[in-house]
Formats: structure tokens, sequence, C-alpha cells
């Protein structure tokens, strides 16, 4: 409370048990604890999701026939799993995020799985030695349809592993 006992002077005068009641009801709000009257310094903008489709149909990447092949691969997997932009690249989900495109690299497909390090991956698609991701690369269109069939596998891997966690 002493953080914005300072603003006190600028409330009108009202009282102190009315300033801690509004205070308190905007904590329950869940909100910043700022008094009512005060001018809230910061407001954050809720950003509205980006549709998909009309991402993929900006993108400028040299890959991107690659890309798409290899979302269809992903989505192909299982109909429970979804698709979002989120830090600015497709991403999927399934009972939490678990790959999404890195799209910076130009030379090759880049894929980060989430949490990749508690997969068993016995394909070898997946590499890095990371604790917290593994990651899968497609130089070409001739390494996506050579791969296919293990990142459907790693895919599988994934799902199994959620569910048998009961997440």
């Amino acid at each position: 409370m002493a953080a914005w006992r300072s603003w006190a002077g600028d409330l009108g005068g009202r009282g102190a048990a009315e300033q801690t009641g509004a205070l308190l009801n905007l904590e329950r709000r869940g909100g910043t604890p700022i008094p009512a009257g005060a001018r809230p310094r910061y407001t954050p903008k809720m950003k509205k999701p980006v549709p998909v489709e009309p991402f993929l149909a900006a993108l400028e990447h040299p890959l991107k026939a690659e890309i798409l092949a290899v979302r269809a691969i992903i989505l192909g997997v299982d109909p429970r799993i979804a698709e979002e932009i989120k830090w600015a690249a497709p991403t999927f989900s399934y009972k939490g995020y678990f790959v999404t495109f890195h799209l910076r690299p130009t030379a090759y497909v880049h894929l980060v799985f989430h949490n990749g390090a508690i997969l068993h991956d016995d394909t070898g698609l997946l590499e890095g030695d990371y604790v917290d991701r593994r990651m899968a690369k497609f130089a070409d269109m001739a390494a996506v349809k050579a791969r296919e069939a293990d990142l459907v596998r790693v895919v599988r891997a994934w799902i199994a592993v959620q569910d048998s966690a009961g997440a």
C-alpha cells in the first residue's frame, strides 16, 4: 500500500477507506493496484490473433512450398492438432504447444520442438541436446518427402506422451 500512497493527494480528498476499497476491487479483478482516479502509466493492449492462412499467403520465403508441405504433414497426423500464429510463425499444439516453425533461416525449413527432450526419437529426425527443445531441419522438398514418415512418428510420439501424462 505504501507504493500508491503518494497518489492519495490526486484522489480529490476521498477518505482512506474509499481509496482502499477502490484498490481492493481492482486487485480482485486482476488489475494493477492503481487507485480510482489515478491515471495508469501503462495499459496493455490485447493482440488480435493472426489467422494462419493469410499469414502464410503473405509469407515470403524461398522454401515456402516446403513449409506448406511440412505444415500439411503435421496437421494430417491427427485432427486434434491445432494451429495458430505464435512467436511470429505457425505453431502447432496438442494439449500444449509442441512445435513451431523458425522462419528466419532461409537455407532450410527449421522446426523447433518444444520440450522435445521428452521424446524418444529413434528416427534421427530431431537434432540437438538442449534441455528444453529439439530441432528438425529440411533442406528441400526431397528432404521433406524422405523424412515424412519420421516426422509423422515424432508428432505421434508427442501425442502419445501427452495422452499418457493425462494432460
